[in-house]
């Protein structure tokens, strides 16, 4: 191509590799971190590897159910197990690496996995958080297989007499009583045109008023919410609690609560201005 040379971009060689980073993390969805991470590691982007991590891990919920998943490698994948800043449910977690398993298996790709890399990642599940029906319905089948039977008969225990099975036992079964960071549910919008989602937050991108609704699938009963930037003082944020299947029998626009009958719609809650409703 002819002409003159591009001049460098302002701040040099680094800042366009920090606009190159910030624009993958803004960029990055569940469906797609596990296939960047494999990419990352194969050409050893150590930065890379270390954001796309962090991602996968608060969003874990959503990444353990992608088809990307399948893709990790195990070493990333045990220390996915290992964390506690790994934000999923845990029966959801079995699940995932049952799937991996599977997949890696019928791929042949698992030739390379002996018994001894098997136990230790099925063993870094966290049994003893899942409930008995759980146990039951989704681990026994695995129970003295892939599941290490010892943690298997120490979470049933745990169940019956929680808090007294784990004493007399040892750390591995110890670690199994440590729980996970809760997850981050995902966050759907009524209008697109008012509001964008990125990640865990929301900006209102619409004009202003009470005009529009993010419903948050929370996934734990432990969520906290935090206003960073109030712009319409007049009309301010509401948050609430609601059911969408009543909302949808209701007429509601695909089960969402109409700002204009807002405690009508919702079970309780607080209106923009402050004041609180329902029990």
């Amino acid at each position: 191509v002819g002409g003159a040379p591009h001049p460098p971009p302002p701040g040099g060689v680094g800042a366009l590799r920090a606009r190159i980073f910030e624009h993958l993390q803004e960029s990055t969805s569940p469906d797609m971190a596990c296939i960047v991470l494999a990419s990352a590691r194969l050409y050893q982007q150590e930065a890379l590897q270390d954001m796309y991590l962090s991602f996968i891990l608060k969003h874990a919920q959503q990444v353990f159910r992608t088809e990307g998943f399948w893709r990790l490698d195990v070493a990333v994948l045990q220390r996915l197990l290992e964390s506690d800043d790994a934000r999923i449910e845990e029966v959801d977690l079995f699940k995932a690496l049952v799937s991996w398993h599977r997949h890696r298996s019928k791929d042949c790709h698992d030739a390379g996995l002996d018994d001894k890399q098997l136990a230790r990642l099925f063993g870094s599940v966290r049994y003893a958080q899942m409930t008995g029906l759980q146990l039951v319905s989704e681990v026994r089948p695995f129970a003295g297989g892939v599941v290490p039977k010892d943690l298997y008969v120490s979470a049933l225990e745990q169940v019956v007499a929680p808090g007294v099975a784990l004493i007399d036992r040892g750390q591995a079964c110890r670690r199994q009583a440590a729980r996970r960071q809760p997850p981050i549910g995902s966050i759907q919008v009524s209008d697109p045109r008012l509001l964008s989602v990125q990640s865990t937050s929301v900006r209102k991108v619409g004009g202003v008023g009470w005009n529009c609704t993010a419903v948050i699938d929370p996934s734990t009963p432990r969520t906290r919410f935090r206003v960073e930037r109030l712009a319409d003082h007049q009309n301010g944020v509401g948050i609430a609690i609601f059911d969408p299947e009543r909302n949808a029998l209701r007429g509601g626009c695909s089960g969402f609560p109409n700002p204009d009958q807002w405690a009508a719609d919702c079970l309780v809650g607080v209106y923009g201005t402050g004041c609180f409703f329902g029990v």
